[in-house]
């Protein structure tokens, strides 16, 4: 689900298809528009961006906003970006080479660039123009937060300890949360910026929620203090942690666990149906 900027929209996103809905007065929850991609040219929306900043002067058509997605073509390495009410203009391109499943695409706020990750091949569409995106290294992009024209990218190792925030701007922007990470121990859910000021992009707070193992963390960047020339600046200001399993008991063969919901649970190794 996506929420418009100006709450005048809210989408809800599938694989295949986009609803989008008005929040207006007079026609809260009527359906605006539909969208399904071409299963002839498209196999999955990888991202869509929303807009509607836009008025009848600068769009001449019916439509208030922009609808903008980036959708992996049929049988080829490439996502096709493009605004579902603008057939006019042909789609843009960003292509790779390997033929991974696991993708991570984002379009911009205002929709000049797009960031494309699938774990070994990492670029940036400007405009029409792709290149190479070296910054992320050997690591795996997590997350991607728009903040204007830029992204803030969530990122790590499968063996890690850290979890690095980078810019796509400026390389010297450094934030990090220590974290203890193994393969297939990290989910980051979602990032967003709060307390911004358009006029002034590097204020503002990053906030995270992501699961290592079986706890889960919210934490907050001050986005101010990674743009900080002092390393000894700390950025991270605040987390919390939360964890299904409070409590832990072990006497072989016997298990027993005490989760948040004041539940005790006790198996036996040798008996599943103990």
């Amino acid at each position: 689900m996506i929420w418009d900027n100006k709450d005048q929209y809210f989408l809800i996103i599938s694989d295949t298809r986009i609803l989008i809905f008005s929040l207006k007065e007079g026609s809260l929850g009527d359906e605006v528009d539909r969208y399904i991609i071409d299963p002839n040219l498209y196999e999955k929306i990888w991202d869509v961006n929303f807009s509607s900043l836009h008025t009848k002067s600068d769009r001449p058509d019916e439509h208030l906003y922009r609808c903008v997605v980036a959708c992996k073509a049929n049988s080829i390495q490439s996502i096709k970006i493009f605004d579902i009410n603008d057939d006019k203009e042909e789609p843009r391109i960003l292509s790779y080479m390997n033929k991974i499943d696991d993708l991570v695409v984002c379009i911009s706020d205002n929709f000049k660039k797009v960031i494309f990750s699938n774990g070994k091949e990492h670029y940036m569409l400007n405009g029409k123009g792709q290149d190479n995106f070296p910054w992320i290294k050997d690591k795996f992009l997590r997350n991607v937060v728009n903040h204007g024209d830029e992204f803030f990218l969530v990122c790590s190792k499968n063996y890690d300890r850290d979890v690095d925030i980078l810019h796509t701007k400026n390389q010297d922007f450094n934030a990090s949360l220590k974290r203890s990470i193994e393969p297939g121990s990290l989910t980051c859910y979602d990032s967003m910026i709060v307390n911004s000021e358009p006029q002034d992009p590097k204020k503002g707070m990053l906030k995270t929620i992501m699961k290592i193992g079986e706890f889960l963390y919210i934490d907050v960047i001050d986005i101010g203090l990674g743009f900080h020339e002092d390393t000894e600046v700390n950025e991270h200001v605040k987390r919390s942690i939360d964890k299904y399993y409070m409590a832990y008991g072990f006497n072989w063969p016997y298990f027993s666990y005490g989760t948040k919901l004041n539940v005790a649970v006790v198996l036996n190794a040798f008996n599943p149906s103990y």
